[in-house]
């Protein structure tokens, strides 16, 4: 019979003797196989992986159909921001009188501009974000009529139906991260997290992402009885598709239910706001 010498640290080893198969013997009294000098050769020699992994041994990568990270982009607030608006900065869409359209033109024609609910109206003149074939625009504008931004300048790419179109506003826009994707990937992982104060009472603070010009989730994050400069926290997580190379813009925004809301980046230790956007397959 082949003899197999077990040996474990410390001891001498001991003779196993294996049976008339070339099986090791059980406790239980059935057979245990060995891998075989020819099995183990196999996997050095350039055997395919298989599982989680691709190519062949010794060198085999992760498979496509495994999460792989494409590529990541940061935004950290460096300022101080502060807002006592109830209501969020308006958004709208692209309409099909400025399909094809390329700025910089005179006039943006859009689905509406006057707002509702929680939803303010644009403001008579300001400026707007703008998402076309080149990404996210900021255009100025001078004027408004139910349905369309007047005497609009900057910007460039086409634009097209249902685009987004957001106000910009300068007390609730926290962070703002562009990224291009490059394609092969399955999603868009978006991360944000803050740490904010209220500068008289408790209240409430909403804060949302808004993906290319339109809105996509918000997280709402309650503060109660907190004090003056003493933070509370707010995090929102979120996963959406990323289809192709394309250029596109992530933004935060803040509201809130009364008082004033502020993130004091840049004076108050502890404050601060932070997006993460990860490109992955899955």
């Amino acid at each position: 019979m082949p003899v197999l010498p077990i040996v474990t640290p410390g001891d001498p080893g001991e003779a196993v003797t294996l049976d008339s198969a070339g099986k090791l013997p059980a406790v239980d009294g059935s057979q245990l196989t060995l891998i075989t000098a020819s099995q183990v050769g196999a996997i050095a020699s350039g055997a395919a992986a298989g599982g989680d992994l691709a190519g062949t041994y010794p060198n085999p990568t992760v498979a496509s159909s495994v999460r792989t990270y494409k590529q990541s982009v940061y935004g950290d607030l460096a300022s101080n921001v502060n807002t006592g608006s109830t209501t969020w900065p308006g958004t709208t869409t692209i309409a099909a009188g400025s399909n094809g359209v390329s700025l910089p033109t005179g006039t943006i024609n859009v689905a509406a501009t006057g707002g509702g609910g929680v939803n303010a109206a644009f403001t008579a003149s300001g400026s707007i974000r703008v998402m076309t074939s080149t990404g996210l625009q900021t255009v100025a504008y001078t004027g408004i009529s139910a349905t369309s931004f007047t005497g609009c300048t900057g910007g460039t790419g086409a634009m097209s139906t249902g685009g987004g179109v957001a106000q910009v506003s300068s007390g609730q826009d926290v962070l703002s991260v562009p990224i291009t994707t490059v394609g092969g990937a399955s999603f868009l992982v978006i991360t944000f997290t803050a740490a904010f104060s209220q500068s008289t009472a408790s209240t409430t603070a909403l804060f949302r992402l808004v993906l290319d010009g339109a809105p996509i989730t918000r997280g709402v994050t309650s503060s109660r009885a907190v004090a003056s400069n003493t933070p509370a926290q707010a995090v929102i997580a979120v996963r959406v598709s990323a289809p192709g190379a394309l250029p596109r813009s992530v933004q935060v925004q803040f509201r809130t239910a009364s008082a004033t809301l502020r993130i004091n980046a840049s004076t108050v230790e502890g404050e601060m706001a932070k997006l993460i956007l990860e490109e992955v397959t899955v």
